[in-house]
């Protein structure tokens, strides 16, 4: 039995220093940092927050529960917000104080959610577009003049197991099945491939709350939703979905498409193409594809297209090469096309865990 703790407030739990001037003029880019054989990616100019180590409290401030563990090591834990629909899990070796907080892993996250340099910290992709959403809710509260709360909004547990890296991904599926269940639709920060050997998951038991409450608030203009479907803007004159859900399931899929190949790539249009699965010919689509040197797709090398029109009986999809089919998909899980390339027959399946579809 792999039994998390309730999800506590971060800044209940730790103490965060942080300095820096908060930097307005951020536009959401990112670029590659190289230091002799070592490189990461990193904001450019990024917020200007510095983040300190966040120092775990001493066991007579903390709960129970968290005390029962401080004297462990080997730990899975996961990251939610109650305002933005996002999920990380993560594992450390080490013990809480200083595998986790002190100058663990906590203190590489929270650079990531704030877009904030130092540390060598790597901010990989999956955090990118969440981390400008998040700056930008910041920036509307520091152009009031208010004083901002740094990661007011994390929550974090705690599961001590013996081979944390085994069951990384059983735990990410356990939390996303809650998610989808209180129709959250899950931004999920991970992106490096995870194992999932079975085992029994406890989840928290405020889980629930947690994304009720975070379910409840994201409608506000601030907030995820409305940001994300500011991405779909630069579409709007040319996109003709059957529905409602179609526009919603393509601003998911647009985004996830902008954030999750690790390789540098070009989002453009084209008009259609042959040999696609059945009903999706000639359609125009929003395509990605990897950049080559000249600042052009590089040949057959596309990621994914995007259909930017759907119909009552054939609608929102993404079209994937065969090259990046993972091995281990089952047949029915996908449609063929004609070509080298296939779509998921559950669209929302996939978007819940990509990696079970694609090897990249």
């Amino acid at each position: 039995m792999v039994s998390f703790t309730p999800f506590f407030k971060l800044n209940d739990l730790a103490f965060t220093k942080f300095d820096g001037v908060f930097n307005s003029d951020w536009q959401g880019d990112y670029h590659r940092v190289v230091s002799g054989d070592s490189s990461w990616s990193e904001p450019t100019l990024g917020s200007g927050v510095v983040v300190g180590s966040p120092v775990l409290r001493d066991n007579s401030d903390l709960p129970s529960e968290v005390t029962e563990l401080e004297s462990k090591s080997r730990f899975v834990y996961c990251i939610v917000s109650d305002i933005f629909p996002i999920l990380y899990v993560g594992i450390s070796e080490g013990d809480l104080r200083n595998g986790v907080f002190g100058a663990g892993r906590l203190q590489h996250h929270i650079r990531k959610l704030l877009a904030s340099i130092g540390g060598s910290t790597n901010h990989t992709k999956g955090w990118r577009s969440h981390a400008c959403l998040r700056y930008k809710q910041y920036r509307s509260i520091v152009e009031t003049g208010e004083d901002v709360v740094w990661v007011d909004d994390i929550h974090i547990c705690f599961a001590q197991f013996d081979s944390p890296k085994q069951i990384e991904g059983t735990v990410l599926d356990c939390f996303l099945e809650s998610f989808r269940k209180h129709r959250v639709d899950a931004d999920v920060l991970n992106r490096a491939k995870v194992l999932r050997e079975p085992a029994k998951i406890d989840l928290p038991e405020n889980l629930d709350e947690i994304l009720v409450r975070c379910r409840e608030t994201r409608e506000r203009p601030e907030t995820f939703r409305a940001e994300l479907a500011s991405q779909v803007r630069d579409y709007a004159g040319l996109a003709s979905f059957a529905n409602d859900e179609d526009g919603r399931l393509f601003e998911l899929l647009l985004r996830w498409a902008r954030t999750y190949s690790e390789s540098e790539t070009l989002e453009g249009i084209v008009q259609g193409y042959t040999n696609q699965p059945q009903g999706y010919n000639a359609k125009p689509v929003v395509r990605f594809a990897e950049l080559g040197r000249a600042g052009k797709a590089m040949p057959n090398r596309w990621v994914c297209r995007i259909p930017l029109k759907t119909t009552a009986t054939h609608g929102m999809t993404v079209i994937l090469p065969e090259r990046l089919m993972r091995a281990s998909l089952h047949q029915t899980q996908y449609v063929r096309g004609n070509g080298a390339n296939f779509r998921p027959v559950d669209v929302e399946d996939f978007l819940s865990n990509p990696d079970r579809y694609l090897a990249f």
